[in-house]
């Protein structure tokens, strides 16, 4: 049937034996993971610290990239105060260039030309004459 009844040994001795003989595998494997976990804390110190440096290139890289971009708005922004300059001086030239022309027609001494010049000339002044007051 069963098993006998023979006497056992006593379950307490195999038990305190087992913790003796584990006592020096528990403090190498503690000592084990202290040092990894020293190992993993340097290693993670020097991961960050490599990361501080390459993210603050990279700020630096970012703001060098920012501080192009600005000028490069600013020089946009001369180009066209420059090209709106030329464009101003453009007009003034001619219209300084039509004044001139318009004064001639205006002070021309009428009485030394043939009908048909004389005739332009009083249109144009009639012309001149109803743009200024126009304006």
């Amino acid at each position: 049937m069963g098993r006998s009844a023979a006497p056992r040994r006593p379950i307490g001795n195999k038990k305190a034996k087992a913790k003796r003989n584990a006592a020096p595998i528990l403090a190498a494997m503690d000592a084990s993971l202290e040092t990894m976990i020293t190992s993993f804390s340097a290693e993670n110190k020097e991961a960050t610290d490599r990361a501080v440096v390459v993210w603050k290139a990279i700020l630096d890289k970012q703001d060098m990239k920012i501080e192009l971009e600005r000028e490069k708005v600013e020089a946009a922004k001369m180009e066209a105060h420059a090209a709106s300059m030329k464009a101003t001086n453009e007009a003034t030239q001619l219209s300084l260039a039509k004044m001139s022309q318009e004064s001639k027609i205006l002070m021309d001494d009428m009485e030394k030309m043939d009908p048909l010049a004389r005739a332009w000339h009083e249109m144009y002044r009639e012309r001149i004459g109803q743009e200024v007051m126009a304006a």
